[in-house]
């Protein structure tokens, strides 16, 4: 982290800056887009199960969408604190300094390498759905 130059820094900062503006604009206009008068028309003359069932499916994958975009802001938020506080591109685990190309690819990484390997055996193991 001492190690980045004054560009690599401002870079990071502009990659966070810039997704975050992206998925703000994204959020705004799902949220808009659910209001439109033409879908709540829609809503109103669905009369056949399988209509409403694709209406559900398309409300649900929108939800879907926001939330997982509002995640992602939570994540560029934190990372823009960890950035004020002087602490980011340090592992929050070891506290060791996370490579500059891996937050070049992912600006919000919390944790080196060797430490996502491990979080992800220990808590994002793949679960397949069961019946």
């Amino acid at each position: 982290m001492d190690e980045w130059t004054t560009q690599q820094r401002a870079q990071l900062k502009a990659a966070l800056d810039r997704r975050y503006k992206e998925l703000l604009a994204m959020v705004r206009e799902e949220l808009r887009s659910t209001e439109q008068p033409t879908w709540l028309a829609l809503a109103d003359r669905i009369t056949d199960i399988g209509i409403e069932s694709v209406a559900d499916v398309l409300t649900e994958a929108r939800a879907v969408s926001v939330d997982h975009h509002v995640r992602e802001l939570r994540a560029i938020e934190a990372a823009r604190l960890r950035v004020r506080q002087g602490r980011y591109g340090e592992c929050v685990e070891c506290g060791t300094d996370i490579a500059f190309d891996r937050l070049r690819a992912l600006p919000t990484a919390e944790r080196c390498i060797t430490c996502q390997q491990e979080h992800d055996q220990a808590y994002g193991g793949s679960v397949l759905p069961t019946l």
